[in-house]
């Protein structure tokens, strides 16, 4: 026969963690990818919303990146795939959309990097009403007269 106190324990024990489990479902935080943002750390990442889903349709993102003054910004593209002519990825070398187009791209043609000439980039995305793709990843790295920026960083810190 199994102890009373022994069925007790394990009867509060499994309630315990039914309540948690309800808990949590209940009230889980979702972090989905956004739509854009102000990116202001020496280096990041940048997804297509949804992402390693594919993304959705009518999305009208903005991001811009910002590293200090006289560094500039490199992209390495990780994956890209977008629907060919339809949904593109713009990158402007200033604050916003009405500085220097260097790129606008679509389908899975990409360079591998890309530079800004200024310490901001701008990047905007938009999809239209049919037809996704898996999207994109991108890392940026803020970087000095060609040396990545966290040298800059540690050094103007030490100053």
């Amino acid at each position: 026969m199994i102890p009373k106190q022994f069925i007790l324990s394990s009867l509060k024990s499994l309630l315990t963690y039914l309540f948690f489990l309800f808990f949590l479902s209940q009230y889980a935080v979702f972090c989905p990818v956004p739509c854009g943002g102000v990116l202001i750390e020496r280096r990041g990442t940048i997804l297509s919303p949804g992402y390693p889903e594919p993304y959705s349709n009518y999305l009208n993102c903005a991001w811009r990146i910002s590293v200090p003054e006289g560094a500039g910004i490199q992209i390495q593209v990780v994956t890209f795939a977008t629907e060919h002519n339809w949904d593109s990825l713009d990158f402007f070398d200033g604050v916003d959309s009405n500085a220097p187009r260097l790129g606008s791209y679509s389908g899975t043609t990409i360079p591998q990097l890309l530079n800004s000439t200024s310490n901001n980039l701008y990047l905007t995305f938009q999809s239209d009403i049919s037809v996704s793709a898996a999207g994109f990843h991108l890392e940026y790295t803020g970087m000095r007269d060609g040396m990545f920026a966290s040298f800059y960083f540690v050094f103007v810190r030490l100053l």
